[in-house]
């Protein structure tokens, strides 16, 4: 689907065997810019999936870096560290289950992701500067990258 400078395409659960309900079945959409959009941000919202729906998905279609990486499951222990080779990511907080976990921080800092917490930073948005730089804003600073 295209609509003005973003194209939004729906990577899982089309086509992959998994339906039963639940977290593996939960969908992964790509935000991708038209080209010459010096300004737009392209990103991947993982939903919900575990490690082995994750490794799927990295076979199945050509990943390319991305400005934003919504982590899978909250940042659960679950994870395939191949995702994660990226500019930034969003990790959810204050919840029961303990996530994010140590393990899926490893996993990004490790990778090179730039971590943004919201129980951490408060909330967190994301954009270009003039020079098309990414800029995040947090509830603490904003942080030129």
């Amino acid at each position: 689907m295209a609509r003005g400078y973003y194209r939004l395409d729906v990577l899982w659960p089309v086509g992959t065997g998994f339906s039963d309900p639940g977290n593996d079945s939960s969908v992964v959409v790509a935000l991708s810019a038209a080209t010459g959009c010096e300004q737009c941000l392209s990103g991947l919202f993982l939903g919900d999936l575990g490690e082995k729906p994750q490794r799927i998905l990295h076979g199945r279609h050509k990943l390319v870096s991305v400005d934003v990486v919504k982590v899978s499951h909250h940042g659960s222990a679950d994870q395939f560290v191949g995702l994660y080779q990226t500019l930034g990511a969003r990790v959810g907080a204050d919840n029961t289950y303990g996530h994010p976990t140590t393990r899926a921080l490893d996993i990004l800092r490790t990778s090179g992701t730039t971590v943004f917490r919201s129980d951490l930073h408060g909330m967190v948005a994301l954009g270009r500067n003039p020079e098309g730089k990414l800029v995040v804003w947090s509830a603490k600073s904003a942080m030129p990258r």
